[in-house]
């Protein structure tokens, strides 16, 4: 009898370490930072730096993986950056669909743009009634899920850049199984 309670007992751990682990495996977060420059800049850069940086332009800036969640797009530019006059943040189906320059991008100004989720892109814009859209009681989207892979982060931007550094940073996590 006391066998049997121990093997019970037992059993009870493994089951409740392997839900632990299943449900760590289940929201796996990420941060994905992409460095845009004109100074080295090359079409092969993966953009993992500023010794590397991708160019400025109409770009894929991350190819979203299945099972992602992205809550957050934000850029950081780093310096002023001329010639190009706005970008857009979005994917495949939204060219702005997490951040609309023409809303929140001042691009010859040093600073973190986006992050504030009233001015975001469509995808991730939290409104009050009627701020945007009459018709719209609340809007509160806060997040964009992918099921399967093919998509891209996008950049749009207008003009060719003469100067200057951003990085773009893509915030969530995976749904399902433990990405690599």
């Amino acid at each position: 009898m006391k066998f049997v309670m121990i093997l019970i007992a037992a059993a009870t751990l493994m089951l409740a370490g392997a839900e632990k682990a299943e449900a760590q495996a289940v929201k796996q977060a990420f941060q994905k930072q992409v460095h845009f420059a004109v100074t080295g800049c090359a079409a092969g850069n993966h953009g993992t730096s500023y010794a590397a940086p991708k160019c400025f332009g109409d770009v894929d800036v991350w190819a979203i993986p299945a099972g992602a969640v992205i809550e957050k797009v934000y850029t950081i530019i780093d310096t002023a950056i001329t010639g190009t006059t706005n970008y857009d943040i979005g994917d495949d189906d939204d060219t702005n669909g997490f951040l609309d320059g023409t809303l929140s991008l001042t691009i010859g100004t040093a600073g973190m743009y986006g992050n504030n989720a009233k001015v975001s892109g469509a995808y991730l814009r939290v409104q009050t009634a009627g701020a945007t859209d009459a018709a719209d009681i609340y809007v509160v989207p806060s997040a964009k899920y992918y099921s399967a892979s093919g998509k891209e982060v996008k950049m749009d931007a207008t003009g060719a850049a003469t100067a200057g550094q951003a990085r773009i940073i893509v915030e969530g996590y995976f749904a399902g199984p433990k990405q690599p």
